[in-house]
């Protein structure tokens, strides 16, 4: 999804957040008031000795209520209860929009649909109950039924953009044959069918990743930048050139001024003994790739790899490996 898609998911997003306030607001009006009017025809029932007849005559429907006011009161509390749930299922869904299309935006946006189906039902019962359907409170309970009503649509598109997008994830595998004979063509084959579609948090490990692959790398993601939150990379020090410290300082800044985080750490030495696959992942896939230095000219067939796995030993290097920044200081 480009730039401007992601732009305007999030604003629809924001009017989730806007709707569920709403239900808020309209849970603690609905609890004033059940409270208020049970409180009244209390009064005026025990004013009375029980007796309803004797109630003073526009009090006397409030009176004869008690029993399905008090119910639609504790009714109220529990749809403040649900329109806080709802409330903080919307942020959790704005928070995670950039790994949307991971099973747990589907968790929060399924959640929150059936909450705000709970929520229209429970009102619906509440008022239904207590006859109070009319005047303001009508226009609130009318008001409720709209926003719980627009809630549902947009966690029902959240869903749909979800379960469409995973679907047609799950069929794409990587498989990139490089030419040595064709290095430019090798390029745009490899941004076209790998590094384009990468979305979200990208981690790579390369220990020979130096000024070279971090130039490959930018024309690698070129134009893609907009689908990412950050590029993690773990490498060893045995690479890394003189010129190292100042490309890496302008890639971090530049890729700042795009809203991506840039970050290189350096593997131990034991680690960076031991380690000598190089791979690439996001959100959702990973590839065994050749060192990025040389990516576009070594005969090499790019195929899919485990995610889990990459994800598990991309975190065990990053654990022990140190900032570039804290690497040269203690080198120095």
């Amino acid at each position: 999804m480009d730039k401007g898609s992601r732009e305007g998911y999030s604003y629809i997003l924001l009017i989730l957040i806007l709707g569920s306030l709403v239900l808020v607001a309209i849970s603690i009006f609905m609890i004033q008031t059940f409270a208020i009017e049970y409180g009244i025809g209390a009064g005026a029932y025990i004013q009375s000795g029980g007796n309803v007849s004797r109630v003073v005559a526009i009090l006397q429907p409030t009176a004869a209520a008690q029993t399905s006011l008090y119910h639609s009161m504790l009714d109220s509390y529990l749809a403040f209860i649900i329109s806080l749930i709802l409330f903080w299922t919307s942020m959790m869904l704005l928070s995670h929009r950039k790994s949307r299309y991971e099973s747990t935006m589907r968790r929060y946006s399924f959640s929150h649909a059936i909450l705000s189906a709970v929520y229209a039902l429970l009102v619906y019962i509440t008022i239904g109950s207590s006859g109070a359907a009319s005047g303001i409170i009508g226009a609130y309970i009318d008001l409720a039924y709209l926003v719980a009503t627009l809630c549902f649509a947009i966690d029902m598109y959240a869903e749909y953009a979800t379960r469409r997008y995973v679907r047609v994830q799950k069929t794409r595998r990587i498989n990139i044959s490089i030419d040595p004979a064709s290095p430019y063509a090798n390029i745009v084959s490899l941004r076209e069918q790998l590094f384009a579609t990468l979305h979200g948090n990208v981690c790579i490990v390369d220990k020979h990743f130096n000024s070279k692959a971090m130039e490959n790398l930018y024309r690698l993601l070129d134009g893609n930048f907009g689908n990412l939150g950050s590029v993690k990379v773990v490498t060893s020090g045995e690479m890394l050139d003189s010129d190292f410290g100042s490309n890496f300082y302008d890639m971090q800044k530049e890729l700042k001024n795009l809203g991506v985080e840039f970050e290189v750490k350096v593997m131990a030495g034991s680690d960076a003994e031991a380690q000598h696959e190089r791979f690439i992942f996001d959100d959702n896939h990973a590839a065994k790739i050749p060192p990025l230095n040389i990516i576009n000219r070594k005969s090499e067939h790019i195929t899919s790899t485990g995610l889990l796995e990459s994800k598990r030993r991309f975190a065990e290097l990053y654990q022990r490996a140190l900032k570039y920044e804290n690497y040269v200081s203690r080198e120095g």
